[in-house]
C-alpha cells in the first residue's frame, strides 16, 4: 500500500466497512491493530476512520456510494 493508494470503504449504521476480499491489503490495517474481522469485512470505529482518512490511508463514501469529505 502506498501513502498515495487510499483505501475505499463505506459508512452504514455508524460504522466503517472495507471487504477485505475485493481490497486484500486492507488487511494490514487489520494488523496494525485497526478494526476487526466480521463476516470477510474490516470493521472499523468511526475514531478509527477518522484518523485513516486524516493519514492519507481510507476514503470513506455513504451505502449511496457518495464520497463524504
Amino acid at each position: 500500500m502506498t501513502e498515495t493508494e487510499r483505501i475505499s470503504a463505506t459508512l452504514k449504521e455508524g460504522k466503517v466497512y472495507v471487504n477485505l476480499e475485493s481490497r486484500p491489503e486492507a488487511g494490514k490495517l487489520l494488523s496494525r491493530g485497526y478494526g476487526e474481522k466480521v463476516d470477510g469485512k474490516l470493521e472499523l470505529e468511526a475514531w478509527e476512520a477518522l484518523h485513516l482518512v486524516k493519514e492519507g490511508l481510507l476514503e470513506v463514501s455513504d451505502e449511496a456510494g457518495e464520497k463524504l469529505g
